[in-house]
């Protein structure tokens, strides 16, 4: 299987987990934990890979911005749009 020019089956342990870091999808349900602001739903992911904290909110932040929802940092998912629920999933 060829993904991006890279021979998946020939890849190392080490690179296909870089490769699998690199890669989403998009899901119709959502799974956000409905407790938690866009801010910390984003940041959940990170925090459990062991990225401290000042980076993973600062990753967070960077990934509201790219998905268009700068602004709606601390709404809940039951504020949110259905295609604002799947950008943040």
């Amino acid at each position: 299987v060829i993904i991006d020019g890279y021979h998946i089956g020939q890849l190392s342990k080490n690179g296909l987990r870089a490769k699998r870091q690199k890669v989403s999808m998009i899901f119709q349900h959502f799974n956000l934990l409905w407790s938690r602001t866009v801010l910390k739903n984003i940041m959940f992911p990170l925090e459990i890979a062991g990225v401290p904290r000042r980076r993973s909110k600062q990753k967070a932040l960077e990934l509201v911005e790219l998905v268009g929802l700068k602004g709606r940092e601390k709404a809940y998912p039951s504020e949110l749009s259905g295609g604002q629920k799947q950008r943040v999933g």
